[in-house]
């Protein structure tokens, strides 16, 4: 008997300093796996910071919609364009410096764009902080998952109000040259 109290327990030692050792080591890994991600998280951070001072460090108005096409940034240059705070901007309020007459057009070619996946692009007036609008060349591209799912939007507004108004002009001389 007093071989297998001592055989048992010895083998209950054994499996206890295995289960610690076993232990230790899961300790090891999980602290091990934790800088990891820790350092993952803080280089995804630092490249999200980077992404964000270059979209405010390009002379453009850039903006990011979600897959289902809520818009959810603008950059400063857009904003500072608009008068609008980032919130202002946000879902469907973002519609609301697109003028009145060109806003159905713009809905629907959204709506277009997001159901079919594909590059969204037209000319539509935006209303200034100054309260005029100004034509701008409207762009968003979809960004897509590995598995090809839609997961945003990138989207910029190009100022063609020069352009605009030349085509205009040009339009206007062709008429009194054809009258004459």
């Amino acid at each position: 008997c007093a071989t297998a109290i001592s055989w048992i327990g010895s083998s209950r030692k054994r499996a206890e300093v295995r289960i610690l050792r076993s232990r230790d080591e899961l300790e090891e890994r999980v602290q091990e796996r934790t800088v990891e991600i820790r350092r993952s998280h803080e280089e995804i951070v630092e490249s999200e910071r980077q992404l964000r001072l270059l979209t405010e460090a390009i002379p453009q108005q850039i903006w990011r919609a979600g897959a289902d096409g809520t818009v959810e940034y603008c950059n400063q240059h857009l904003l500072h364009y608009t008068g609008r705070t980032a919130d202002d901007m946000k879902g469907d309020q973002f519609l609301s410096v697109v003028h009145s007459d060109d806003r159905d057009n713009f809905c629907e070619s959204w709506a277009n764009a997001i159901g079919s996946g594909i590059q969204f692009e037209g000319e539509w007036r935006i209303r200034g902080v100054d309260g005029q609008y100004r034509w701008f060349l409207v762009r968003s591209i979809p960004q897509t998952s590995l598995d090809g799912r839609i997961t945003r939007w990138y989207g910029t507004h190009i100022d063609i109000e020069e352009r605009h108004r030349a085509e205009q002009a040009l339009a206007l001389a062709q008429v009194e040259l054809a009258q004459q």
